[in-house]
């Protein structure tokens, strides 16, 4: 579950502290600070779930949500993980970030909202990774160095290797991406491979190809399809930002591993051209059995958009088996067989097409 919080923020500021059947987002630290709690990819989580992972301090609007003045970010071992500052909701002076070890992971400095200047990374033991020079807003990479301290990468032209957490809920497994190619004057340049990858192994994702700076042409190897549009940032993007987003999500591994906001746009994306001239229901419900490793036993539709509009019934039915990876139920230390529920709602856009939302599962093993 994703869910804007300005409402909550605007009528029931600092108030979920003191009712205890409610999740607890945020809460007074002082009489100028608010402390936030965020899981890894700063949503908003309550200050009790497994999933919280950073707490921040800082100054905060509720008329406008926005956060004003000095903020700082902690790890959970209390260690200093981020510090910066906002001028009227907007990113303002010089932005400094920390490895859990208290090294300096990046600098940056932000003018009206905006970085201006070189972005320096580092590795955790303190020596260089990457610059990357802003300007006019747009970005070009100066300089990278690999993990033994060799610069591959120098006045923007090199060779780029290099791995990152995969962006969000990845339906193949792998929770790596890594990119290979090379840089001309701070832009890729050529063919670049995409790789997804694991502690154990590396499987090619797809191909991009760039002409000065841009791409031309991609193809995206599990599903066989071309693109024109990046699908994966070459760069580092810090996930700080979210945090002025005043999101929320549930505190269960679906929400936390962004598999609910796949399985939205998955649906979406699979009724693109699914034409409906009316919708007597706006929920439904998805009965999917499911093995130990995630494969998909059988799929039945429990509760109809539609019950007379059975080709809409199927359709449900087919999207709903043709997700290519689904997170099996986990229970005592191990993954476990379960006849999951895919509960969600939909609507109907003036194009006649339909918009799903609100998604949510129920995993009966987990909960007996």
């Amino acid at each position: 579950m994703r869910y804007s919080l300005i409402l909550l923020f605007t009528s029931l500021w600092f108030s979920l502290s003191a009712q205890s059947e409610k999740p607890v987002y945020f809460e007074r630290a002082d009489d100028s600070l608010v402390r936030f709690y965020y899981d890894m990819n700063y949503f908003l989580v309550d200050k009790n779930c497994e999933f919280k992972s950073i707490e921040r301090l800082a100054e905060f609007e509720a008329k406008t949500t926005n956060f004003i003045g000095k903020f700082s970010d902690y790890y959970p071992n209390g260690r200093k993980m981020l510090e910066g500052n906002y001028q009227e909701g907007k990113k303002e002076g010089f932005f400094q970030a920390f490895h859990p070890n208290g090294q300096v992971k990046w600098t940056v400095t932000y003018q009206d909202n905006v970085p201006v200047g070189e972005w320096n990374y580092f590795y955790p033991d303190g020596k260089p990774l990457m610059q990357v020079l802003y300007f006019e807003g747009r970005s070009k990479l100066q300089s990278y160095w690999d993990q033994m301290g060799n610069q591959r990468i120098k006045e923007g032209t090199g060779n780029y290797d290099f791995k990152v957490p995969y962006p969000g809920y990845n339906p193949y497994g792998y929770p790596f991406i890594r990119y290979k190619g090379r840089f001309e004057d701070g832009y890729p340049e050529g063919v670049w491979q995409i790789f997804f990858e694991n502690d154990k192994k590396r499987q090619i994702a797809g191909q991009e190809e760039y002409r000065n700076g841009r791409l031309v042409a991609g193809e995206d190897f599990y599903t066989g399809e071309p693109y024109k549009t990046p699908k994966y940032p070459l760069i580092p993007v810090e996930s700080f930002i979210q945090a002025e987003s005043i999101l929320a999500k549930g505190c269960t591994y679906d929400d936390f591993s962004g598999f609910l906001v796949y399985l939205r746009d998955f649906f979406n994306n699979s009724f693109n051209t699914f034409q409906v001239e009316s919708l007597p229901s706006e929920d439904f419900s998805v009965i999917v059995q499911l093995t130990k490793n995630g494969a998909v036993r059988k799929v039945d539709l429990q509760i109809e958009l539609d019950p007379n509009n059975q080709e809409l019934s199927k359709a449900l039915i087919f999207v709903a088996n043709a997700v290519e990876y689904y997170q099996p139920s986990f229970k005592n230390g191990e993954y476990v067989a379960d006849e999951i529920s895919i509960h969600g709602k939909a609507m109907l856009t003036a194009e006649g097409k339909l918009n799903f939302h609100s998604i949510r599962i129920e995993r009966p093993a987990e909960q007996n």
